[in-house]
């Protein structure tokens, strides 16, 4: 069985891992910025809609794990942009960074949290989970 340390490298390493789905980067590797806010055929998201709720829903996570005063954001409201495209290639270019920051402390923070990872944070309170519909 392995150990908590053990199951801490697994966890981290995961975040990068190109085994059942692709790495981030590579995903985004050599998109041509005209296609960026581009949806397309029978598709419902563009490629920057996708990067905007990775870079938002991993933020949530991960305030979530970390900060006692953490508060819920709406579902699907705060989960998704309002446009299909980046304002700017400076904003497509501050997600990427914002994304790349926040999988490293993720990685970190699984690393560093000085309790059980499989406990209940000590933060959260007890309440049934509601799924979203």
């Amino acid at each position: 069985m392995a150990t908590h340390d053990e199951w801490r490298s697994i966890i981290a390493s995961s975040l990068d891992w190109e085994q059942a789905h692709a790495k981030f980067d590579s995903a985004i590797e050599g998109l041509a910025p005209e296609l960026r806010g581009k949806r397309p055929d029978h598709f419902p998201h563009s490629a920057w809609e996708l990067v905007e709720h990775i870079r938002r829903t991993q933020w949530d996570l991960l305030d979530f794990c970390r900060n006692p005063n953490y508060k819920e954001q709406k579902w699907p409201d705060d989960y998704w942009p309002d446009s299909p495209a980046p304002a700017s290639d400076a904003e497509w270019t501050d997600s990427i960074a914002q994304i790349r920051r926040d999988t490293t402390e993720f990685a970190d923070f699984t690393k560093t949290f000085d309790q059980d990872l499989a406990a209940k944070i000590p933060h959260v309170p007890d309440r049934p989970i509601s799924v979203p519909s």
